[in-house]
């Protein structure tokens, strides 16, 4: 009797497996689950192929099944034939990547897909409806979770692995033996050559589903009765836990387990979180310990999360799978196509090699505009909500598809580049574009149901309130619309006025939001101003600079002096000044940058050096009568001048540390640069700005403080003599 192969493969649930079963020349997988979810998939693709539904995608087939497992076959990774194979593979990826987005499909990264011939084909169906899920909390995940980026096949995810980056994506990875990649003449297919067809795939396929919704209402109830997994947290990270509990004794790993895996619940902010997902809790505990990947479901038409049989947790959805498709499909529109297809082509474009990019057009005269037209047409926007900007697997976190309002990189930050390129035109274009990015925004703000706690998270500049409330002020004082004023206020209002913990820097922490409360109404500012100056006045300098150290937050207690008109602190301000004293070198005309343990360093842009402290000192000389300290800030920007009217060039051009910090500072302090004016629009003529992107893609990044915007927004607002005032 012939033996059969058996190989292991994937990860383990509840002890079992799938497997690769080799017999003499067949193979086939063997997974140890029922087979409804891929039994209704290929019923639910043949209803699409029979109604007429473009580029239906291929899935795994079901020869053979028993009450709890089943054999299917292998999807062989198989070659493009011609050149008709390969248009055919990627209108096909378009149409499942809507086909995704409708039935709100999960976890489809590199190994979930595999490329064979002229189709994507999905080989673990589980994931392929996940309803939504009541506990997105987080309006980042939210907002993930509402566009075509949720199914993971486009790229979005970055492990960060024996020091490299690596993209596991369902239609791109950088990894070895790719199988989801597609193969034409012993070459890779790579999804960015391709953008056209996938977009023609997703388009027709909207468009089909738009027509036809009273047939889909119906084709998904193939999915009737079917489990769907639910990943609760990235298989990494259980992997991870798994290996910590495994180094401790047998009587250890419980409590060890339970340590590793609550503190997610404990950092949620809403009450009793941590007693609300006990089951979840308990069963994610047992699995771990038993070296299990923790294996969760909800059912076609159930909000209820189960494990097993075992059900863990009523309501754990806000929709189940069925009537989270049932209002997708509502809901489609021309508009949101468009905007999908935006969030496709800009997912796409940032795996595209730096050789391969399409080279800027500028217009010498123009580089505003040359900006604006980079934003606007395939570099940016995504919902008009939400901005979308790909971030690196650093300190390796897993999803990476940052969403959000924030200044530093987001939505509000990119506002305020566009404010300044209408203070600087009056453009009504600049002012239109303002406000399609905008809509949502305030619909953002009425959605704040509680307050909002006063931490350093939700007050910092970087990606929180505080960041906000700047911009949202900023663009009030260079377009002169009080909307923007008004909703600065009601944002406000939502922040709690108690404050607990001690305060950090201004980029990373609750000092950022100072600097925005003295120009807000005092009985709302002036709460938030005496709960968060005791803990500021504790702060303990470890570092120069604005963005992290002395000058930032000697200007935080200035600004929240000013709106309870104090001058209790001074002393502390003094002391904070006296501190960067100690660091500064004559010769340089700049402050030593303490960030560098392993020698002697020095940074000259707004974050750390000498333009940030210029800015810094200057406002603060414009919120204080204090003697000493106005001596002290006129000595430190004269300091300042001399380092920023020299010819310094920095290798980076981004506003937070590159040559357009420079530029906004020199400005600022009435230094005339015309070269770094000129040597930022070169260098945006040429396509070869250089701009911190941390997945190392030498791509641009879009943001304000690290990205194309705020070079734009430098060019506007500081590039003559008008200037229009500080943000920062």
């Amino acid at each position: 009797m012939r033996a059969c192969e058996r190989i292991a493969l994937g990860d383990q649930h509840f002890g079992k497996q799938v497997e690769l079963v080799i017999d003499g020349t067949t193979k086939y997988l063997f997974k140890p689950r029922d087979a409804r979810v891929e039994k209704a998939l290929e019923a639910f693709l043949l209803a699409l192929e029979q109604k007429g539904f473009p580029f239906v995608p291929a899935c795994e087939h079901v020869f053979e099944e028993g009450t709890d497992w089943f054999k299917s076959e292998l999807v062989r990774h198989l070659p493009a034939n011609s050149k008709e194979d390969v248009k055919l593979f990627f209108n096909r990826c378009g149409a499942l990547i809507f086909l995704t987005y409708l039935l709100h499909t999960n976890d489809l990264h590199n190994e979930n897909v595999v490329a064979c011939k002229n189709s994507p084909v999905i080989v673990d169906a589980e994931t392929i409806m996940n309803g939504e899920a009541e506990c997105y909390d987080d309006s980042k995940a939210k907002h993930l979770a509402a566009t075509v980026t949720f199914s993971h096949l486009l790229p979005v995810i970055w492990i960060y692995q024996n020091e490299s980056y690596l993209q596991m994506s369902g239609l791109y990875s950088n990894v070895t033996d790719n199988r989801n990649m597609l193969i034409f003449q012993d070459k890779p297919c790579f999804a960015y050559n391709y953008i056209d067809e996938i977009t023609e795939g997703f388009i027709k396929s909207y468009e089909f589903a738009m027509a036809h919704r009273d047939f889909l209402n119906k084709a998904i109830e193939c999915f009737e009765g079917c489990h769907f997994r639910i990943v609760m947290r990235p298989t990494e990270y259980y992997a991870k836990f798994i290996k910590v509990v495994k180094k401790f004794p047998e009587d250890k790993r419980y409590s060890v387990a339970e340590a590793l895996l609550a503190v997610a619940y404990q950092k949620d902010t809403r009450q009793g979180r941590l007693e609300y997902m006990r089951k979840v809790l308990d069963k994610e505990i047992d699995a771990v310990v038993c070296s299990d990947i923790p294996h969760f479901t909800v059912c076609y038409e159930s909000h209820d999360l189960f494990c097993g049989d075992e059900n863990v947790r009523t309501d754990f959805l806000s929709r189940s799978p069925r009537e989270c498709v049932l209002q997708k499909l509502k809901n489609l529109s021309v508009e949101d196509m468009e905007s999908q297809k935006r969030i496709i082509k800009q997912s796409i474009d940032s795996v595209r090699p730096i050789e391969n990019r399409v080279p800027t057009p500028s217009n010498d005269d123009q580089p505003i505009e040359t900006v604006f037209n980079l934003l606007e047409n395939g570099c940016i926007p995504a919902i008009s909500s939400q901005w979308i900007m790909l971030d690196a697997a650093k300190n390796n976190n897993l999803y990476l598809q940052n969403v959000g309002f924030g200044l530093y990189n987001g939505l509000t930050g990119i506002l305020c580049a566009y404010a300044a390129f209408y203070h600087k035109t009056h453009d009504p274009k600049y002012l239109t574009a303002l406000f399609t990015h905008y809509r949502d925004f305030g619909k953002f703000i009425d959605s704040i149901e509680r307050k909002i706690p006063l931490s350093n998270n939700s007050g910092c500049l970087q990606e929180g309130v505080g960041g906000i409330l700047n911009a949202l002020l900023h663009i009030y004082d260079l377009t002169n619309i009080k909307q923007f004023y008004d909703d600065a206020v009601r944002l406000a209002k939502s922040l709690s006025p108690v404050f607990d913990g001690e305060c950090g820097d201004i980029l990373g922490g609750a000092a950022g939001l100072a600097l925005a409360l003295p120009k807000l109404p005092e009985h709302i500012s002036q709460p938030i101003a005496a709960a968060l100056l005791p803990q500021l006045a504790e702060f303990t300098p470890e570092l120069t600079g604005t963005a992290h150290g002395a000058a930032g937050v000697a200007l935080a207690i200035t600004a929240a002096q000013s709106t309870l008109k104090s001058v209790e602190f001074d002393e502390k301000i003094i002391e904070l000044i006296s501190f960067e004293e100690k660091y500064f070198d004559s010769d340089k005309n700049n402050w030593q940058d303490l960030r560098y343990t392993d020698k002697v360093a020095f940074m000259n842009g707004w974050c750390s050096g000498a333009g940030g402290i210029a800015m810094s000192r200057k406002r603060l000389l414009m919120l204080t009568e204090n003697e000493k300290i106005r001596f002290l800030c006129r000595r430190d920007i004269e300091r300042s001048i001399k380092n920023l009217a020299s010819d310094t060039v920095m290798k980076r051009d981004s506003l937070c540390c590159g040559n357009s910090s420079r530029l906004m500072a020199a400005s600022c302090i009435g230094v005339k640069n015309d070269m770094l004016y000129r040597l930022l629009t070169d260098r945006l003529k040429n396509d070869c700005l250089c701009l911190v992107h941390l997945n190392e893609t030498c791509d641009h990044s879009f943001g304000l403080m690290q990205g194309l915007a705020g070079v734009g927004y430098t060019l506007a607002m500081y590039g003559d003599e008008k200037s229009g005032g500080m943000l920062l």
